[in-house]
């Protein structure tokens, strides 16, 4: 039983020759045998199991020698050196500056680094400012006009009321409203100065006296017989057509009553009768003259218009010897064919000669 103990201990105590303990072999087991009573071929271990190797089998891996140093070169790159390996340079590192850098936990948003959001511009109002610009153009464009002139005087009010309140609201289109209030200022002033000027025109030639732009109020200072020297007629009043009106050298006109006038271009009928008159002038002077006719006539009131075709002797300069007599021809464009007064002046410096019917 010692023996057998003995053994036991020895069995549990081998170990290989790293220190592992080497199981003790398992005793010889009787080899198989056939029915015929042959020893059978061992079996190979089942699942791949193949066991412990034998004792000795392979050497110790202290029998390897080292290999030796540079045998083999680094492997490419290496790692770096971890942090906190480098010494702090000389003098260690300098403290940091206050207020570089916000304190730990608190959150500092930096408002520079981010535009502001995209804000489309607003166009509010900006119908106002379009309206008092045109008003206010048309109207400074039409102020001129006459009669018409009023309109665009209220055209111009209105555009200076809308700029008002466009720039007062702050609407959009800032610089459109101050050129509607302009343009709009201007045109009611420019309004209001040329209305009064046309209808001041229209009335004084309804009132007042033609005007004959020949015809001096009063003879100049000289009267030496000269050139230049006014003339005026010796008659008191209008004459009846067919009479004879005489100047104070001599000279005397005469004109008939007027005959219905076809023009030449259609463009001078501009009322309902056309009539030419004849006029008869006698140089009964001591010089020449020269006979230039301006004539004005009216019907019921109402001012004619002149025919200029060019066969009639308006506006035409004719010389007319002394002693000589000549017929010239005039017509006008008459709103009817009784009622007519006209007024003939037969050159300059010669008062104008009246006849009516």
């Amino acid at each position: 039983m010692r023996g057998n103990a003995v053994s036991d201990a020895q069995d549990q105590n081998t170990a290989d020759a790293e220190g592992r303990p080497v199981e003790p072999a398992a005793p010889d087991a009787p080899s198989p045998t056939t029915e015929s009573g042959q020893a059978q071929a061992p079996q190979p271990p089942q699942g791949g199991d193949y066991g412990p190797p034998p004792p000795g089998a392979y050497p110790p891996p202290s029998a390897y020698p080292p290999p030796p140093a540079g045998a083999y070169p680094p492997p490419p790159g290496a790692y770096p050196p971890p942090v906190g390996a480098y010494p702090p340079p000389p003098g260690g590192y300098p403290p940091p500056q206050p207020g570089t850098y916000p304190p730990a936990g608190v959150y500092q948003p930096n408002a520079a680094a981010y535009p502001p959001p995209y804000q489309r511009p607003t166009r509010r109002g900006l119908g106002f400012a379009i309206t008092s610009l045109v008003l206010g153009v048309g109207a400074l464009l039409f102020s001129w006009v006459p009669f018409i002139g009023i309109i665009a005087g209220l055209a111009g009010v209105a555009a200076v009321v809308l700029g008002a309140i466009a720039l007062a609201r702050a609407f959009a289109g800032k610089g459109m409203s101050i050129a509607g209030l302009v343009t709009g200022g201007l045109a009611v002033i420019l309004s209001v100065l040329l209305t009064v000027t046309w209808f001041g025109l229209f009335f004084s030639s309804i009132n007042g006296s033609p005007s004959h732009p020949l015809a001096t109020a009063s003879p100049p200072p000289y009267s030496d017989g000269g050139k230049d020297t006014f003339h005026s007629t010796t008659q008191d009043g209008p004459v009846g057509f067919g009479d004879t009106v005489s100047y104070d050298n001599g000279v005397t006109v005469t004109i008939p009553a007027g005959t219905p006038y076809a023009p030449n271009d259609p463009i001078w009928s501009t009322q309902k009768v056309d009539l030419g008159y004849d006029v008869t002038v006698h140089n009964g002077s001591s010089a020449k003259i020269t006979v230039n006719l301006i004539g004005e006539a009216t019907a019921g009131g109402t001012d004619g218009d002149d025919i200029l075709d060019k066969s009639l002797d308006t506006m035409t300069d004719f010389p007319l010897a002394a002693g000589a007599t000549h017929t010239y021809h005039i017509a006008f464009s008459l709103a009817s064919q009784s009622d007519v007064a006209l007024s003939v002046s037969i050159a300059e410096h010669y008062d104008y000669a009246e006849f009516s019917d």
